[in-house]
């Protein structure tokens, strides 16, 4: 076969090569184009989970509490302020129309008042009850819709605690009583596929290879591999920087307080089983106020990061600095003594007691308090850690302020 027909016979194995290769190609780009998509999706749905987290827990209390209402319908009631979950869906719709061509939105079995004519479709109704029985899990699917290709994502919404309290007024509590972790509905993001990169163009140089030679493959697909796997560490950075954002201070980059006490509650855990200690630290720049009141806000900003800097200094590769608000810092020192915890508070002390050069400002009258307590003498739980060095703190600013110790139950 091969010495009565050569030319055939290879032609044949070209054009069997390159039809192989190209629909390698074109399926391996589908399956990225889909690893993205999800991938980006859920980042969507954890921002969104995480945003309605802090409306609840950090803005609702604060309106609450100056005698502004609740409303699941913010547009007839626009004296009141939205409900989380209808805060999250008008942010969903704003990036409906934003160029990012997302659709975001809530439902469940218990819609408001004002939602009860919506109609759910076949994905919507599957993936309740789907969600529902499959606690913690998301459904997914993908559909052609409008000519384009969609990947739509639900994730389940669970009740918190201050949802539970809201939920549980007869208005809102659809003749049951809800508790923490209750099932209360799905958040969805439908959002587009990147379409195929390759084209008629492309499978025109396809035949031109199947001709000449299969290399030519290897030209035509891996620059689009190449933007695939760009675009995917871009978004893998962006998802790095999101998260990033959400457990470090704004100003310092000093991690935030939940990071301290998520961090300090798995160390204890390791001292527990290495029968070892670990150190908590408290402090608070005393003077701070009169900082801000004599020099301004910006000033009292740059005060705040030299601070943060000048802690960090102090710091162990294994020790956690963290901002607690304000002029308030805290310090996990793990698998530490007593003895080498006040070393380290003692250098904390005169470093922040140093004066502070701002331009032309020179502040020289800034110090603090540290307030100190130790596991296990003191507390076996991250709270009980937290209070006993706030304690001690205040015991220290009571005392004059400008120096350090440990909690004393006996003071």
């Amino acid at each position: 076969m091969l010495t009565k027909k050569p030319l055939i016979v290879l032609s044949s194995y070209i054009i069997l090569s390159a039809s192989l290769f190209l629909g390698g190609a074109y399926l391996y780009e589908d399956i990225i184009r889909n690893s993205l998509t999800q991938s980006m999706a859920n980042t969507y749905l954890k921002t969104l989970s995480q945003l309605q987290s802090y409306y609840a827990k950090e803005i609702v209390p604060r309106a609450v509490n100056v005698g502004i209402e609740l409303t699941a319908d913010p547009a007839a009631e626009p004296s009141k302020i939205p409900f989380p979950a209808t805060f999250t869906n008008k942010f969903g719709n704003h990036l409906k129309k934003s160029d990012l061509q997302l659709n975001v939105k809530l439902y469940s079995n218990y819609p408001f008042k004002n939602q009860q004519d919506r109609v759910l479709d076949n994905f919507s109704l599957e993936a309740i009850a789907f969600l529902q029985q499959k606690k913690g899990s998301s459904y997914s699917t993908k559909q052609d819709i409008d000519g384009g290709e969609v990947m739509r994502v639900a994730t389940p919404v669970y009740m918190g605690e201050s949802c539970v309290n809201c939920h549980n007024q007869k208005q809102y509590s659809f003749d049951q009583v809800w508790k923490v972790g209750d099932f209360r509905g799905v958040r969805e993001v439908t959002i587009p596929v990147p379409k195929h990169s390759l084209n008629s163009k492309i499978y025109a140089l396809g035949g031109l290879f199947a001709l000449g030679s299969i290399l030519c493959g290897f030209l035509i697909v891996w620059p689009v591999v190449a933007k695939l796997n760009r675009t995917l560490k871009a978004l893998k950075v962006t998802s790095a920087a999101l998260m990033h954002s959400n457990n470090h201070d704004p100003l310092t980059g000093l991690p935030i307080v939940k990071l301290c006490r998520a961090n300090l509650h798995q160390e204890i855990q390791r001292c527990r089983e290495e029968d070892s200690q670990c150190a908590l630290m408290f402090i608070d720049l005393d003077g701070f106020k009169q900082v801000n009141d004599t020099f301004g806000h910006d000033v009292g900003d740059k005060v705040l990061k030299m601070a943060a800097d000048r802690i960090k200094g102090q710091m162990r590769d294994i020790d956690t600095p963290a901002r607690v608000g304000g002029d308030e810092f805290a310090v996990l020192l793990s698998d530490i003594t007593a003895k080498d915890t006040m070393e380290i508070a003692s250098k904390l002390n005169t470093a922040l007691a140093s004066g502070y050069d701002i331009q032309s400002d020179k502040i020289d009258t800034l110090s603090a308090s540290i307030g100190i307590a130790m596991y296990p003498t003191h507390g076996s739980t991250p709270d009980t850690l937290f209070k006993q060095a706030d304690t001690a703190m205040y015991e220290i600013k009571n005392c004059g302020k400008n120096n350090f110790a440990l909690y004393d139950k006996e003071s």
